[in-house]
């Protein structure tokens, strides 16, 4: 049975691979836009990764990670699959939020299966996504 709220999508709802989308106006790409979410979002902490989130008038998402990771290969690396994981699991979250989800040096060590698991439950505690 699917939980009911404002963050869960309607019940028996499809989803079609236009869901599974990550369109370029989704995207937080300004150093503003960072800096507000940054100074006014709520930070929820799971694994290697942290999520700073916050209110909007529409769903936005942000890929960070910290200073600590050395290497152009390696970050990229990183921030593809955290974009494919934010990408396949957003048909669940609510379209009031925008958020960063900032990968710490501990990241390096995990597969992606890993890396997925550990932002969904991320999302579930910071009470983005409702399963």
């Amino acid at each position: 049975m699917q939980k009911v709220g404002k963050n869960c999508p309607p019940e028996g709802r499809k989803i079609s691979r236009k869901d599974e989308s990550l369109p370029k106006d989704e995207i937080l790409r300004t150093r503003t836009d960072f800096d507000a979410l940054f100074a006014h979002g709520e930070r929820t902490r799971w694994g290697c990764l942290t999520i700073i989130h916050r209110k909007a008038a529409r769903r936005r998402v942000g890929f960070a990670l910290s200073r600590a990771i050395k290497g152009a290969v390696k970050r990229n690396r990183i921030k593809r699959q955290l974009r494919e994981a934010y990408r396949r699991c957003k048909q669940r979250m609510g379209d009031d939020r925008e958020f960063v989800i900032i990968a710490g040096e501990g990241v390096l060590a995990k597969s992606y299966a890993q890396i997925e698991l550990e932002l969904i439950q991320g999302l579930r505690k910071a009470r983005i996504i409702c399963d």
